[in-house]
C-alpha cells in the first residue's frame, strides 16, 4: 500500500482533473485542447508524487 501522502495527492489529482476536463468541455473548448490542458496539469501531480516518494524514502512496491 502506498503512503497516505501519495494517495492523497493522487485523489486530489483525480478530483481536480476530472472536474477541470468537464468544465473545459462545458465552455466548448475543443476536446484536444482540453486533453492537453489536463495532461499538462497531470504532469505537475506526477512530479509532486515523485517528490513525495523521494522525501519519504518509500522503498516502493515489492513484487509478489
Amino acid at each position: 500500500m502506498a503512503p497516505a501522502g501519495i494517495t492523497g495527492i493522487a485523489w486530489k489529482a483525480q478530483l481536480r482533473l476530472s472536474s477541470k476536463f468537464k468544465r473545459l468541455l462545458a465552455r466548448h473548448v475543443l476536446k484536444n485542447k482540453a486533453v492537453v490542458a489536463v495532461a499538462r496539469e497531470l504532469a505537475g501531480f506526477v512530479w509532486a508524487i515523485g517528490r513525495e516518494v523521494q522525501l519519504s524514502n518509500w522503498p516502493g512496491l515489492r513484487p509478489t
